[in-house]
Parts: structure tokens; sequence; C-alpha cells
């Protein structure tokens, strides 16, 4: 009993205590600044918009206890987007499942609204559940650069907080050789974190970048290949205390 109660204080320790040093690298929304959309389009020239589906898996800090897993569907129009994922962090002793919805209407601005509901369970307890709501608004600043800013409307409950960043505001932007993404994360206490990726067309079918979080010191790198509509990418951030996260995606555009 002891042995398996010994790697839960482990993984509960890593995902509470210190969620908010973990800065916002925790979950696989956040995997990659530069959407898998953005990144197919650097390598085939295009828009990025229409459908894209993917599908992920992770190991947060390298803990075979955080196994991560993931599901999401996006559509851009010219009018409105919309976006459903769905992950879970952890097995057995921990397990985290989220799901999240995201709806925006607008031509070159957009306003929208996320809302996300989180269930916690730890070894065979009852689930605890949080809901939160989202505002947004994206639009162009000049040239390709786009700005975005996100706002709460129902926080996340006072139990589940500290497990990290929620995303403050952003610039992105895309040109022919390179797609980059600048985020201010904003911790429960108000103080902002920085980061950044930056991924560059290496040529036909290949792209690699770097990603930088200034909160805590993290590095890593980005690489996406491209055949036909579909895309594998792989992301691995390390942190200077926790370890190295490795993600991967597989995307395609239908």
């Amino acid at each position: 009993m002891r042995a398996r109660l010994l790697p839960l204080f482990a993984v509960v320790l890593v995902c509470l205590a210190g969620g908010a040093d973990a800065g916002g690298i925790r979950d696989l929304d956040d995997a990659w600044l530069v959407s898998g959309s953005r990144t197919s389009a650097l390598l085939e020239r295009g828009s990025g918009r229409g459908q894209w589906l993917e599908a992920r898996l992770g190991r947060l800090y390298g803990m075979p206890a955080l196994r991560q897993v993931g599901l999401g569907w996006w559509w851009d129009g010219p009018r409105w987007e919309l976006a459903l994922l769905a992950e879970q962090l952890g097995r057995d002793l921990y397990r985290e499942r989220t799901l999240r919805a995201r709806l925006a209407v607008g031509r070159s601005w957009r306003l929208g609204a996320e809302g996300g509901q989180a269930t916690l369970t730890l070894g065979s307890g009852p689930g605890r559940t949080h809901r939160t709501v989202f505002a947004w608004l994206r639009g162009p600043v000049g040239g390709a650069v786009r700005l975005g800013v996100r706002w709460p409307i129902a926080r996340a409950a006072a139990w589940f907080a500290g497990r990290g960043y929620e995303r403050w505001l952003w610039l992105e932007g895309d040109t022919e050789a390179a797609s980059w993404s600048l985020v201010v994360d904003r911790r429960d206490d108000g103080r902002p974190g920085l980061q950044f990726e930056l991924m560059f067309a290496l040529g036909p079918g290949a792209a690699g970048g770097v990603r930088v979080d200034a909160g805590t010191g993290s590095l890593g790198f980005v690489v996406a290949l491209r055949a036909g509509g579909a895309l594998l990418r792989s992301g691995h951030l390390a942190h200077p205390e926790l370890g190295v996260s490795h993600r991967w995606s597989l995307g395609y555009r239908p």
C-alpha cells in the first residue's frame, strides 16, 4: 500500500503544490504556442482556414504517472470559428479530465467565449469538478500581426487554484518563412509569465523551432513534418527543476 501511495504523493506535489511554478506549459493545449493549423499553413503556404483535426500524446516532466492524451477539432471560417478539445492528464492514482469549447464570431476582429470543465480524481475517491468561462478578443494590429486578449468571467474554484498560469494576451504573426507567437500568461496572484515560440520552414514538408518560457527558465525545441494533409509534430521542453516534457501530435486538414 505504501509503495502505491508514494507515487501519488509525488504526482500531487508536482501537479498541485508546484503547479504555479510549472508555468503555462502544463496542458496539452499549451504544448505548442504556434498551432498545428498555422504550422501546416506555413509549410503549404496556405491560409490555415477550414477544418483541423488533431490527436495528441505527451508525458509531463517525463513522469510515467503524468501521461497526457488529447483530441481536438477546429473550424475556422470567414465569419466564425469553433474549437472542441478534450484531454486527460495522469492515470490510476491521479486523473485530471478537461473539456473545452471555444466560439468566436467576426471578420477581421473576432469576439469569442470559451468554456471549460475539469474533473480531478485522486485514487478511487470521488472526482471534484470545476468550471471556467472566459471571453476573448482577437484581431489584426498591422501587417500579418494579430493581437489577442482573454479575460475571466468565471474563475477556477479556490481548491483548484495554483495549477498554473492563465492565458492573458498574445501577439502572433505568420510570414512565408516563419510563424511566431508571443504570449503573456497571468498567475493566480497576478504576476505575469512570458512565453515565446518561433517556427521556421526548413524545406519541403519540414519545419523546426524554439520554445522559451521566461517565467520558469524552460527551454525547448519543436519539430514538424508534413505529408499530404497530415502534420506530425513533436515538442520537447526542459524545465530546470521538474524535468523534460515530451509531446507529440498528429493533425490533419480534411
